[in-house]
C-alpha cells in the first residue's frame, strides 16, 4: 500500500501529495528565517552601539539602509491597495471586490494573527478607496478581506 502512495515523477518522490523537495523546504525554511532574523537583530544592536558610543556617520547611513526598505514596504501597503482598487481588469466588470497585489501577503498573514494589526491594516488599506479589497495567500488557500467601516 505504501508503494501505491509513492510514485516517481520527474526524479522527485511524491508521498501523500507532497514532494520530498517541498517537504525539505518546509523543514529548512523556518530554520533559515530564524537564523536571518537573529543575524539582522545582532546587526541592528551592533550598529546602535556604534552610533551611540562612537557617533560614526557610516553607521547611521548603514542603519538607514538596513531599516529603510522594510519601512518603505509597510508604508507602500496602503497606496498599493488604493492602486489595486482603481486598476481596470483585475476583477470582472461590476464586481465590488478588488484583488490586492500578492507581494503584500506578509502583512495579510500578520493581520490574520493579530486583531490589532488587522484593524490597522484594514484602516490603511481602505483609507483611499470605497471598494472591498481581498488579499490572497500565494497558494490562494487563505485570504484577508479589507472592507471600509463607514458609520
Amino acid at each position: 500500500m505504501a508503494r501505491a502512495m509513492q510514485k516517481k515523477l520527474a526524479g522527485t518522490f511524491v508521498r501523500n501529495g507532497v514532494s520530498t523537495a517541498t517537504a525539505a523546504r518546509i523543514v529548512v525554511m523556518p530554520i533559515v528565517l530564524s537564523v536571518l532574523a537573529v543575524a539582522f537583530a545582532a546587526l541592528c544592536v551592533w550598529l546602535t552601539v556604534r552610533i551611540v558610543n562612537r557617533r560614526e556617520r557610516w553607521a547611521k547611513w548603514t542603519a538607514v539602509a538596513a531599516v529603510g526598505p522594510a519601512l518603505l514596504y509597510v508604508l507602500s501597503f496602503g497606496p498599493g491597495c488604493w492602486w489595486a482598487s482603481t486598476r481596470p481588469g483585475i476583477v470582472p466588470p461590476g464586481a465590488t471586490v478588488r484583488r490586492v497585489p500578492g507581494a503584500y501577503w506578509p502583512i495579510g498573514c500578520l493581520a490574520i494573527q493579530s486583531p490589532t494589526l488587522r484593524n490597522a491594516a484594514n484602516w490603511y488599506a481602505t483609507l483611499g478607496t470605497i471598494d472591498t479589497l481581498c488579499l490572497f495567500s500565494p497558494n490562494e488557500a487563505e485570504a484577508v478581506v479589507f472592507k471600509r467601516d463607514d458609520p
